[in-house]
This record gives C-alpha cells, sequence and structure tokens, in this order.
C-alpha cells in the first residue's frame, strides 16, 4: 500500500460520521508505548497537533464515544511517526485484545468460538454507534464474518484483522489461527469479508 501524505487525506478521513468507544484510540496508544515508551506516544500526539486534531491520551475515557475519524487518524498518525508496516498494524489490533478490559468480559464468558461469533454482532453495537457485524458461515474449520458501513481506509483493515485475529486466538485452545480479507471495499467490494481459519 503506498504511504500517502497525511496533511491530504486527513480532512477526508475526519468527514467521515459515526463514534467509536475510547478503548479504540487507548489499546493503539498502549501498544505504542510499549514498543516506543513515552516518547512515542508524545511524538504520536505531535503528529496530530500538526494535523489540527490534538490528542490528550491521558484524558481519553475508555466508554466514552470518539469521532471514528480521530481514531482512524490516530492509525494513520502512528504508521506516518514509525514508519510502521501493515504486519506491525495487524499486531497493534492483536494486541488490543490483550489489553482491553471491554474485550475481556466479552470472551470470559463466552467460552466457545461458536458462542463468540455468534455473539459478536451485539459486541459490535457496544463498541461502534455505526456500520454492522455478521458471522455469515460458522463450523468448526472457520468462521466468515462481513463488517459493513466501516469504510475508512484500507490500513483499517488491517488493525481489524489483527484484532479478529485476537480474539480468535484468545479462545481457540492453543489452535492455529488465520486471518484473511477475502472481501473489501477498498478493493471494489460490497463489504469487508474476514476469513478466520483454525488449523
Amino acid at each position: 500500500m503506498e504511504k500517502e501524505k497525511l496533511e491530504d487525506i486527513a480532512e477526508e478521513i475526519l468527514s467521515h460520521e459515526g463514534n467509536v468507544r475510547g478503548t479504540a484510540i487507548l489499546s493503539n496508544i498502549e501498544y505504542v508505548r510499549s514498543k516506543k515508551g513515552e516518547e512515542g506516544v508524545r511524538k504520536v500526539e505531535e503528529r496530530m497537533e500538526q494535523l489540527g486534531v490534538p490528542l490528550d491520551t491521558k484524558n481519553i475515557h475508555s466508554s466514552e464515544w470518539i469521532s471514528v475519524g480521530v481514531s482512524a487518524l490516530t492509525v494513520l498518525s502512528i504508521r506516518d511517526v514509525f514508519d510502521w508496516t501493515e504486519e506491525d498494524i495487524f499486531d497493534m489490533g492483536r494486541f488490543a485484545v490483550r489489553i482491553s478490559f471491554v474485550t475481556k468480559l466479552f470472551v470470559r464468558y463466552l467460552v466457545s468460538k461458536e458462542t463468540v461469533f455468534r455473539e459478536s454482532p451485539k459486541y459490535w453495537r457496544k463498541q461502534f454507534d455505526f456500520g454492522s457485524l455478521e458471522t455469515k458461515e460458522l463450523n468448526d474449520d472457520y468462521a466468515i464474518t462481513e463488517i459493513r458501513g466501516h469504510d475508512i481506509h484500507p490500513l483499517i483493515c488491517h488493525l481489524r484483522a489483527g484484532y479478529i485475529y485476537g480474539i480468535t486466538r484468545f479462545i481457540s485452545k492453543g489452535e492455529d489461527v488465520v486471518v484473511e480479507e477475502t472481501k473489501c471495499t477498498h478493493r471494489g467490494d460490497d463489504c469487508h469479508q474476514y476469513k478466520v481459519s483454525l488449523r
């Protein structure tokens, strides 16, 4: 994916309607902190300031609603500041599952992957006030999940894939997990579709 100049796309990213819980930003900032320390967090905040979107990470609460545009621009700024790859962003999504209190509550009582995938639409509505998630197919070997109405930037697809991987790995009891985005609106499809295979 060619790395575009954030100043050229920031306004478009910020124009997307909808909100996410503050935990989305906080988990990404915590990943930065784990890799780059407080200095890394400061660099991300400075980059957001340069883009005209001040981000005071110390005053974000996990349950508050925050513009999805701000959340997405934070991810893009993190990539920009550290020159991270799509694999790094995937890993950041995977990391979020390990530290998110809301996610831990979600999976704690849903002990099987079947239940997790069935209940995922409810979890989506607790985290996003727009778009939808639906499990289209589920068997012993794989699940197919579709996400609609969440089409901000292709990099977010990798973050989301990492998050799906993290949740599935959390409840897969040692099985290998593979997440593949088989459809993508940024490639002309009508939704984002993820095939989650257990091997």
